[in-house]
């Protein structure tokens, strides 16, 4: 009998421990939650290896059958006060919903954020604070854009008011601009402005503006599915065959390349098509902190780590996302201008060259000039807003999207059913 009642004491035991954030080794616990996280991720086991101290637990809500119902499990672990300790935010998950519900911490109240904050880029600050507090934070970004050539749009051209008549000229002469990226590149821009007031009232105040904007995307859908680009070449943008490249920028390299090779050295980055063209950024890793956080120092060791020179740097160089520590920006600024050639450890390894390929192609785009790479300079520096997806909006979005572009219901019919399901969503929302 006494065998049997020590079993249930020691797991009881052990699980005091784990409640306290330790482990029987003296090793921390840091519980993660979030979808599409693992310990083979480079970002967890790159913390991991700097801090064997610390035993990282992974809550992962992925659920590759219904990705939906991944993100309303996460959710629901969170509502219910089990995220753990930090929880990892994407495009689908918005950390709005638990800022409403007091769920995340202040981050501007732990002591790695107050080290942190005065080197952290200001607009990244102001995308993330909500008066005064910032609830997360993001380890690095980069921007989605819609980019063509100068003389292709004016940015000053890019928006709700003006929309029909600057896509009329390319209605007219049959332009390819998305190819094959066309249906896609529609519908988001179609959903950013759907979601982006919070009510149904701006899609209902803009009913007019809209369905005639939707109206010449089919046109322009229709052109691209009758050219068939569907596996063009990347020289089709130099070439003028395809005028829009919709992509991700998260390095001075990439734009160069951009506006080198297949912009003719004059490049626009245009975003969503609102009152006036506006640019967002894509976080890499937006984490927050749990309010009833087990471990809140193992959690600032966490935030200490992706927000240090070191990671910043080592993030920096694999060229993927921009830094969100303005000297290690400045750093990256000066390395693209360079004619040295960097690696992972940001030592000199040799010369550059920058040889790149259109088709078949050779072509040295040569070292950048400040004039070359500036203008993205202060974008990255100026960009605020950050790129985020409500699920719900967008099934509401999607759900007859297909009937529209197909021609079997109006612009009028589709974007009324829109605006009837986002007033009942908003409705129960509140």
């Amino acid at each position: 009998m006494k065998k049997i009642i020590c079993i249930p004491l020691i797991a009881a035991a052990l699980s005091c421990l784990a409640s306290c954030g330790k482990q029987a080794d003296n090793q921390s616990v840091l519980e993660i939650t979030g979808i599409g996280i693992s310990g083979e991720c480079g970002f967890i086991s790159e913390f991991q290896a700097k801090n064997p101290d610390i035993k990282v637990v992974l809550n992962d809500y992925s659920d590759d059958a219904a990705p939906d119902t991944g993100i309303k499990r996460l959710g629901a672990s969170i509502a219910s006060e089990n995220g753990g300790d930090i929880v990892i935010f994407n495009r689908f998950l918005d950390a709005d919903n638990f800022i409403d519900k007091g769920m995340l911490m202040d981050l501007n109240e732990l002591d790695c954020i107050k080290e942190r904050k005065d080197d952290i880029l200001p607009n990244i600050i102001e995308s993330y604070e909500k008066d005064g507090k910032m609830y997360s934070m993001t380890t690095g970004f980069n921007i989605y854009t819609f980019a063509c050539k100068a003389d292709t749009i004016s940015a000053e051209d890019w928006n709700i008011n003006d929309f029909c008549s600057t896509a009329a000229p390319f209605i007219k002469n049959g332009d390819d601009l998305f190819a094959n990226h066309s249906q896609s590149c529609y519908e988001q821009m179609f959903y950013d402005l759907a979601a982006s007031s919070g009510s149904a009232e701006y899609v209902q105040n803009n009913f007019d503006k809209l369905t005639a904007m939707l109206d010449s995307m089919k046109e322009m859908l229709n052109i691209s599915n009758s050219i068939g680009n569907f596996n063009f070449a990347e020289s089709c943008y130099a070439d003028d065959t395809v005028l829009f490249n919709d992509t991700y920028i998260g390095s001075f390299d990439t734009y160069y390349t951009l506006k080198k090779l297949y912009f003719n050295d004059e490049i626009n980055l245009l975003g969503t098509p609102a009152e006036e063209s506006t640019l967002r950024i894509a976080p890499e890793i937006e984490f927050a902190v749990m309010n009833d956080a087990k471990n809140k120092e193992a959690a600032e060791k966490f935030i200490s780590f992706y927000l240090s020179d070191e990671y910043q740097t080592s993030n920096m160089l694999s060229g993927y996302y921009f830094p969100v520590i303005s000297s290690v920006l400045d750093k990256e600024y000066e390395h693209t201008l360079s004619d040295k050639l960097y690696d992972q450890n940001d030592n000199v390894v040799g010369d550059k060259e920058n040889i790149e390929f259109i088709g078949n192609q050779k072509v040295d785009i040569g070292i950048p000039s400040e004039d070359d790479i500036r203008e993205m300079y202060d974008i990255v520096r100026s960009v605020k807003g950050i790129e985020k997806t409500d699920a719900v909006i967008y099934s509401i979005v999607s759900e007859k999207i297909n009937d529209f572009w197909s021609g079997a219901i109006s612009s009028e019919d589709y974007l009324s059913e829109v605006i009837d399901k986002l007033n009942t969503y908003y409705s129960e929302q509140n």
